[in-house]
Protein backbone atom coordinates (compact mmCIF):
# COMPACT_ATOMS: atom_id res chain seq x y z
CA UNK A 1 0.00 0.00 0.00
CA UNK A 2 2.86 2.44 0.85
CA UNK A 3 4.70 1.70 -2.02
CA UNK A 4 1.81 2.23 -4.40
CA UNK A 5 0.89 5.70 -2.63
CA UNK A 6 4.31 6.39 -3.08
CA UNK A 7 3.97 5.66 -7.13
CA UNK A 8 0.46 7.56 -6.75
CA UNK A 9 2.08 10.54 -5.71
CA UNK A 10 4.80 10.60 -7.67
CA UNK A 11 2.68 10.43 -10.87
CA UNK A 12 0.98 13.25 -9.30
CA UNK A 13 3.53 15.27 -9.11
CA UNK A 14 4.80 14.37 -12.33
CA UNK A 15 1.88 15.24 -14.09
CA UNK A 16 1.50 18.48 -12.23
CA UNK A 17 4.86 19.67 -13.29
CA UNK A 18 4.06 18.72 -17.12
CA UNK A 19 1.09 20.74 -16.78
CA UNK A 20 2.58 23.55 -15.36
CA UNK A 21 5.02 23.85 -17.90
CA UNK A 22 3.44 22.72 -20.93
CA UNK A 23 -0.03 24.79 -20.14
CA UNK A 24 -0.03 27.46 -17.33
CA UNK A 25 3.52 28.84 -17.99
CA UNK A 26 2.68 29.17 -21.65
CA UNK A 27 -0.71 31.07 -20.99
CA UNK A 28 -0.80 34.61 -20.45
CA UNK A 29 -2.98 36.98 -19.21
CA UNK A 30 -3.06 40.16 -20.33
CA UNK A 31 -4.98 42.99 -18.74
CA UNK A 32 -6.63 44.02 -22.89
CA UNK A 33 -8.15 39.97 -22.41
CA UNK A 34 -9.62 40.86 -19.26
CA UNK A 35 -11.43 44.05 -20.74
CA UNK A 36 -12.53 42.10 -24.17
CA UNK A 37 -14.12 39.48 -21.69
CA UNK A 38 -15.34 42.31 -19.53
CA UNK A 39 -16.96 43.73 -22.82
CA UNK A 40 -18.32 40.63 -23.75
CA UNK A 41 -19.96 40.15 -20.66
CA UNK A 42 -22.49 42.97 -21.08
CA UNK A 43 -24.34 40.16 -23.09
CA UNK A 44 -25.46 36.92 -21.99
CA UNK A 45 -27.39 34.14 -24.48
CA UNK A 46 -29.70 31.16 -24.16
CA UNK A 47 -28.91 28.87 -26.52
CA UNK A 48 -30.10 25.42 -27.17
CA UNK A 49 -27.73 22.43 -29.46
CA UNK A 50 -27.80 19.10 -30.57
CA UNK A 51 -24.96 17.33 -30.15
CA UNK A 52 -24.06 14.54 -32.42
CA UNK A 53 -20.73 12.83 -33.59
CA UNK A 54 -19.27 15.41 -36.09
CA UNK A 55 -20.57 18.33 -38.60
CA UNK A 56 -21.83 15.92 -41.75
CA UNK A 57 -24.28 14.32 -39.23
CA UNK A 58 -25.26 17.85 -37.74
CA UNK A 59 -25.82 19.07 -41.29
CA UNK A 60 -28.49 16.59 -41.89
CA UNK A 61 -29.92 16.68 -38.84
CA UNK A 62 -30.49 20.77 -39.57
CA UNK A 63 -31.30 19.96 -42.80
CA UNK A 64 -34.35 17.58 -41.22
CA UNK A 65 -35.18 20.63 -38.77
CA UNK A 66 -35.43 23.27 -41.88
CA UNK A 67 -37.67 20.85 -44.15
CA UNK A 68 -39.89 20.74 -41.21
CA UNK A 69 -39.65 17.21 -40.88
CA UNK A 70 -38.72 17.43 -37.15
CA UNK A 71 -38.80 20.07 -34.50
CA UNK A 72 -35.30 21.03 -32.85
CA UNK A 73 -36.55 19.87 -29.64
CA UNK A 74 -37.24 16.20 -31.37
CA UNK A 75 -34.14 15.83 -32.68
CA UNK A 76 -32.77 17.05 -29.77
CA UNK A 77 -34.23 14.10 -27.75
CA UNK A 78 -33.80 11.87 -30.93
CA UNK A 79 -30.47 12.50 -31.97
CA UNK A 80 -28.26 14.72 -29.16
CA UNK A 81 -25.15 12.70 -26.94
CA UNK A 82 -25.02 15.49 -24.43
CA UNK A 83 -27.01 13.77 -21.70
CA UNK A 84 -27.61 16.82 -19.72
CA UNK A 85 -29.87 18.42 -22.60
CA UNK A 86 -31.28 15.97 -24.87
CA UNK A 87 -34.48 15.57 -22.95
CA UNK A 88 -35.02 19.38 -22.14
CA UNK A 89 -34.97 19.97 -26.39
CA UNK A 90 -31.41 20.82 -26.31
CA UNK A 91 -31.82 23.90 -24.10
CA UNK A 92 -28.97 25.31 -22.16
CA UNK A 93 -28.54 27.36 -19.20
CA UNK A 94 -28.07 30.77 -19.65
CA UNK A 95 -24.47 31.45 -21.10
CA UNK A 96 -21.78 34.16 -20.02
CA UNK A 97 -18.94 34.49 -21.98
CA UNK A 98 -15.76 32.67 -21.47
CA UNK A 99 -17.88 29.99 -20.06
CA UNK A 100 -17.62 27.70 -22.85
CA UNK A 101 -14.79 26.09 -25.34
CA UNK A 102 -13.94 29.31 -27.66
CA UNK A 103 -15.15 27.87 -30.91
CA UNK A 104 -18.67 26.90 -29.57
CA UNK A 105 -19.24 30.85 -27.58
CA UNK A 106 -17.82 32.44 -30.87
CA UNK A 107 -20.85 30.61 -32.81
CA UNK A 108 -23.39 31.19 -30.21
CA UNK A 109 -22.68 34.59 -29.70
CA UNK A 110 -22.36 35.52 -32.80
CA UNK A 111 -26.01 34.46 -34.17
CA UNK A 112 -29.14 36.26 -34.06
CA UNK A 113 -32.05 34.97 -31.98
CA UNK A 114 -33.82 31.90 -33.83
CA UNK A 115 -30.91 32.04 -36.13
CA UNK A 116 -29.72 27.94 -36.30
CA UNK A 117 -26.45 26.69 -37.69
CA UNK A 118 -24.12 23.88 -37.81
CA UNK A 119 -20.65 24.14 -36.11
CA UNK A 120 -17.82 21.27 -36.65
CA UNK A 121 -16.42 21.82 -33.23
CA UNK A 122 -13.47 20.44 -31.37
CA UNK A 123 -15.68 18.08 -29.88
CA UNK A 124 -18.27 16.67 -31.75
CA UNK A 125 -20.44 18.07 -34.29
CA UNK A 126 -23.49 20.64 -33.18
CA UNK A 127 -26.53 22.17 -34.65
CA UNK A 128 -26.74 25.10 -32.44
CA UNK A 129 -29.99 27.52 -32.04
CA UNK A 130 -29.47 30.93 -30.25
CA UNK A 131 -33.15 31.37 -28.34
CA UNK A 132 -32.49 34.37 -26.58
CA UNK A 133 -30.07 37.30 -25.49
CA UNK A 134 -30.11 38.46 -22.27
CA UNK A 135 -28.92 42.22 -21.65
CA UNK A 136 -26.94 42.75 -18.14
CA UNK A 137 -28.01 45.61 -16.78
CA UNK A 138 -26.42 46.00 -13.33
CA UNK A 139 -22.91 43.74 -13.32
CA UNK A 140 -20.39 45.40 -11.08
CA UNK A 141 -17.31 47.74 -12.83
CA UNK A 142 -14.41 45.80 -14.53
CA UNK A 143 -12.04 46.78 -11.46
CA UNK A 144 -14.39 44.73 -9.17
CA UNK A 145 -14.78 41.98 -11.35
CA UNK A 146 -10.85 42.24 -12.73
CA UNK A 147 -9.64 38.88 -10.22
CA UNK A 148 -12.60 36.98 -11.37
CA UNK A 149 -12.15 37.79 -15.05
CA UNK A 150 -8.50 36.96 -15.11
CA UNK A 151 -9.15 33.86 -13.69
CA UNK A 152 -12.09 32.81 -16.34
CA UNK A 153 -9.73 34.36 -19.04
CA UNK A 154 -7.27 31.85 -17.65
CA UNK A 155 -9.13 28.73 -17.55
CA UNK A 156 -10.03 29.27 -20.88
CA UNK A 157 -6.84 30.29 -22.43
CA UNK A 158 -5.38 26.98 -20.66
CA UNK A 159 -7.92 24.87 -21.91
CA UNK A 160 -6.96 25.88 -25.48
CA UNK A 161 -3.57 25.16 -24.62
CA UNK A 162 -4.13 21.76 -23.56
CA UNK A 163 -5.92 21.02 -26.92
CA UNK A 164 -3.59 21.82 -28.71
CA UNK A 165 -0.86 20.17 -26.90
CA UNK A 166 -2.35 17.15 -26.72
CA UNK A 167 -2.88 17.81 -30.44
CA UNK A 168 0.96 18.37 -30.84
CA UNK A 169 1.90 15.26 -28.54
CA UNK A 170 -0.69 13.01 -30.93
CA UNK A 171 0.91 14.49 -34.21
CA UNK A 172 4.38 14.07 -32.79
CA UNK A 173 3.51 10.42 -32.06
CA UNK A 174 1.63 9.79 -35.41
CA UNK A 175 -1.56 8.58 -33.55
CA UNK A 176 -4.42 8.54 -35.48
CA UNK A 177 -7.78 7.40 -33.55
CA UNK A 178 -10.63 5.61 -35.13
CA UNK A 179 -13.07 3.05 -34.25
CA UNK A 180 -10.93 -0.08 -33.29
CA UNK A 181 -8.87 1.84 -31.20
CA UNK A 182 -11.39 3.78 -29.18
CA UNK A 183 -13.40 0.35 -28.65
CA UNK A 184 -9.76 -1.30 -27.65
CA UNK A 185 -9.47 1.57 -25.41
CA UNK A 186 -13.04 1.32 -24.21
CA UNK A 187 -12.48 -2.33 -23.46
CA UNK A 188 -9.07 -1.67 -21.67
CA UNK A 189 -11.09 0.88 -19.59
CA UNK A 190 -13.77 -1.93 -18.69
CA UNK A 191 -11.30 -4.35 -17.51
CA UNK A 192 -9.45 -2.34 -15.11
Amino acid sequence: GIETAADQSTIAKMLEALYRTEIADKVDVLGEDVAEVYEHRAVNVKGSHILVEDGEAARKILDEIESGKISFEDAAAKYSLDQSTNKKGGAMNELHWSMALPDFQLELFGMEPGEMKVLDGTIGGHVLRLDEKIEVTDRPTLEELRPQLRSDVRRQLESVRMRDYLKELEEKAGLEWHDEGLDLLEELIRQN
